[in-house]
């Protein structure tokens, strides 16, 4: 383990930020001459793993697909490298948040965003999709990349209000030498997933489109799409969806936004949008009032609805750190006023406010659960401290022996003989209740019996005869 002080390559560690199964996070400072200093967050791989070739490759695989998106709207990573022995990634640093989190406080404060804000949300992250999609190999030849888990815990909101696209491990690319589907494994969370990737068919960038679309129609609604306990009924859900248009849940959403929004959400992947540029100009032209939204708007409603926590996250930084990430000043009443709407009912208000994180969970072939999150959306701790947080915790990577279950992102291995398996268990179950409460019974009304006042035995067993004696001769007296 690194501490503050130590070196990482030609980066010094500033603070530990969050140690979890397969690797540790640290906010670092690159240095140069003139004074020149960047601050970096640095992932490093725990010695253990580091002769693990197949969890190297991934990690690998991971660094160079996202090294080559150069986008706004993609978190970038700078470098893979090597020390001690570690396997280590450098990425930008990003103060912020979650769309996962900024929804939950929107459902607390009883708002949703009006949707010019929420729709700029989804022209964001359309045109970091689309980056990713579009990048090639060093032979110029198309990577064909799928990142298979756009959910609103992947998007990070800057506290500079620009949305950035994160977390490329599960993505499918080409040139891709570590395997991320095996043995019918599903990747990603199960209620974002295309009806194609639920059926654990090939998949495209079209994909990518329909789990977009479903964060836009949540944004719109403030609704789950797809919401309950994970079973086998609920992934035939996914599979073959049903879903009202946003305008059915919530008021004064267009006409032309409703059908770009259900034209992504359709099942057949020859009817939706092609390419994530694609609905990006859709949205832009049935919602144009999104394009007069700047980054300015979005950074003072993460500040107003968010503002203490990233206060407490800044707070704990290094002090010469703190000026550069300090929140702007705005108007409380007046950002909730002009960019969300008081109009949440109580079912809005149950399917976010007091939702737990959902990570991204994904079976290893090894039986090892890797939870990713969010890379940016860490409350960091101190320098000397390694944080135990909730997995909604900004930087936070962490695994798990478990066995294959379904967990909270719905993501599951096998999920048709798993369900079997499970139905077959709890039938078995019902059976020995069957013939294990009748026998309990028994013994409790066995020792209720031995233990309760003793029975009259006089009035079943007979009475000995009384008898005297008189002159010397024995004789009855009854």
């Amino acid at each position: 383990m690194f501490m503050p002080g130590d070196r990482i390559g030609q980066y010094r560690v500033l603070a530990l930020l969050k140690q979890g199964g397969m690797a540790t996070l640290y906010l670092c400072e690159r240095s140069g001459v003139a004074g020149f200093r960047k601050h970096v967050a640095i992932k490093v791989v725990h010695p253990e793993l580091s002769t693990d070739d197949r969890f190297i490759r991934m990690f690998v695989d991971e660094a160079l697909l996202t090294s080559r998106i150069e986008h706004p709207n993609v978190v970038h990573v700078e470098e893979l490298g090597v020390a001690n022995d570690q396997h280590f990634l450098v990425m930008e640093y990003v103060h912020g948040a979650s769309l996962a989190q900024l929804m939950r406080a929107l459902a607390r404060n009883r708002r949703r965003m009006r949707p010019q804000l929420a729709v700029s949300i989804a022209i964001a992250a359309a045109d970091g999709l689309h980056a990713a999609h579009e990048i090639r190999g060093v032979d110029g030849e198309p990577l064909n990349v799928v990142h298979r888990d756009v959910s609103p815990e992947n998007i990070l909101i800057g506290q500079t209000g620009h949305a950035k696209l994160i977390d490329f491990g599960v993505a499918k690319f080409r040139d891709r030498v570590a395997q991320t589907t095996i043995g019918g494994t599903l990747k990603g969370k199960v209620a974002y997933m295309a009806p194609e990737q639920a059926r654990n068919e090939p998949v495209d960038r079209r994909a990518d489109v329909y789990q977009l679309g479903i964060i836009l129609w949540e944004l719109l609604t403030m609704r789950r799409c797809f919401k309950g306990e994970m079973s086998l009924a609920f992934l035939e859900r996914v599979r073959n969806p049903s879903i009202s248009s946003p305008s059915e849940l919530a008021p004064g959403i267009s006409p032309a936004l409703d059908s770009v929004v259900m034209k992504a959400l359709s099942a057949n992947p020859e009817e939706r949008y092609q390419t994530a540029k694609e609905m990006r100009r859709a949205l832009a032209s049935a919602e144009a009032a999104a394009l007069a939204l700047d980054s300015s708007h979005m950074a003072e409603l993460l500040a107003a609805l968010l503002g203490d926590e990233l206060e407490e996250h800044r707070q704990s930084l290094p002090k010469d750190l703190t000026v550069a990430v300090e929140s702007p000043s705005f108007d409380h009443e007046e950002v909730l006023k002009t960019l969300t709407i008081d109009d949440l009912g109580d079912q809005s208000v149950a399917d976010y406010a007091n939702d737990s994180p959902t990570p991204t969970s994904n079976e290893a072939t090894d039986g090892t659960r890797t939870r990713r999150v969010s890379v940016q959306s860490m409350r960091p701790v101190g320098r000397d401290q390694v944080s135990k947080t909730g997995s909604d915790e900004p930087f936070a990577l962490e695994s798990r022996p478990a066995a294959p279950e379904p967990n909270d992102d719905h993501t599951l291995t096998n999920p048709e003989s798993f369900w079997r398996d499970r139905e077959a268990t709890r039938i078995r179950s019902r059976r020995a209740a069957l013939v294990a409460i009748p026998l309990a019974v028994a013994v409790a009304l066995g020792v209720a019996w031995s233990l309760g006042s003793t029975p009259d035995w006089e009035l079943i067993k007979p009475k000995p005869p009384k008898l005297s004696v008189r002159h010397g001769q024995l004789s009855r007296t009854d």
